[in-house]
């Protein structure tokens, strides 16, 4: 039950902040900034997209050594599912989802991927701090931004610096770690022992060279082709970015994700972008045009594919997420 009302709950709040927004604007305004949009643009957009999509499934894919030779189609189809898991579940619930899909259509288990999602998460909080603290000194932001990016990033780095040690030194940690555990009940350490195993050693896909430097040279590439994303719908409303204003549209839209309670982050998402444009001197219908229309089409490509990817493998979105949520729970 409470987990129902905080859905609601999100769900009232981001449409309520979109209804604010749309209001304040004006409907009309906001369709006639939409009927100027360049189409040409925003099929660049959502090509990028795709290819970007794309990218994420051979990055993960990288990131298990004995995977390389398999198909991408189990990671894409994951990633896919994930993010249409995450534009219907608050708290980033695709995530989850993700590594559950994964684990069922391979042998790798649950743990070994979570490891996994987790060093992506890091790596791109770390990439996106730079490029934040990059972008303070061509344009002058908010100190509250500085701030952020310099506490967040510090401690994404610590972390992925952690699961790199980790992982060079797997047989010591995991020997210290089953000493600990033997500390504590044994019905507490039967149930965690092999998660912890199998979490350790699914932070050794990165310890290769080869597999580090194709990952970070991935991630950097699926960065820029997400900024291009949005620097296309950008130029379809006719506002021409550079490539600084066009990370801070993208460092604003970030932010707006770390909300937790809201299913694809409804509302809130429009009005980080609309506020980041009003920041650069941008105002006007069209910026809110520019928002809705970005976020729109990127929650409707992710659906599609994660809705055809669900009828491929024969499951469903929301069986699926409360199978996850029992074997959390159990």
């Amino acid at each position: 039950m409470k987990n129902i009302f905080l859905k609601v709950l999100g769900l009232g709040i981001g449409l309520g902040v979109l209804y604010w927004l749309i209001s304040k604007t004006g409907t009309s305004a906001i369709l006639q900034a939409m009927r100027t949009v360049q189409i040409s643009d925003i099929l660049c957009a959502v090509s990028l997209l795709l290819m970007g999509i794309y990218l994420r499934a051979l990055r993960w894919r990288s990131l298990f050594p004995n995977m390389r030779k398999m198909s991408v189609y189990p990671f894409f189809s994951a990633i896919m599912i994930g993010a249409l898991a995450n534009n219907l579940l608050p708290a980033r619930g695709g995530d989850l989802v993700r590594v559950y899909i994964l684990g069922k259509n391979t042998p790798l288990s649950k743990s070994y991927i979570l490891a996994t999602v987790l060093i992506e998460r890091l790596s791109e909080l770390i990439l996106i701090c730079l490029m934040s603290l990059l972008v303070l000194y061509v344009i002058p932001m908010p100190e509250w931004i500085h701030n952020f990016a310099l506490i967040t990033g510090s401690a994404s780095l610590i972390g992925l610096v952690a699961l790199l040690v980790l992982s060079k030194y797997t047989s010591r940690f995991s020997t210290l770690f089953l000493k600990l555990l033997n500390l504590l009940p044994k019905r507490i350490t039967h149930f965690f022992e092999p998660i912890l195993r199998e979490f350790i050693q699914g932070t050794r896909g990165v310890l290769s060279r080869r597999s580090f430097f194709q990952f970070i040279t991935l991630t950097i590439l699926i960065w820029g082709m997400e900024v291009g994303v949005l620097w296309f719908f950008a130029k379809s409303f006719g506002f021409i970015l550079s490539f600084f204003e066009s990370w801070l549209v993208m460092i604003y839209a970030v932010l707006a994700c770390f909300v937790p309670l809201l299913p694809a982050q409804i509302g809130v998402m429009e009005f980080a972008i609309q506020s980041s444009m009003a920041f650069m001197g941008y105002e006007g219908p069209a910026t809110l045009a520019f928002a809705l229309s970005w976020h729109f089409t990127v929650l409707l490509v992710g659906s599609i594919g994660g809705v055809v990817c669900l009828f491929l493998n024969g499951n469903s979105l929301f069986a699926t997420y409360a199978k996850v949520e029992r074997e959390m729970s159990s």
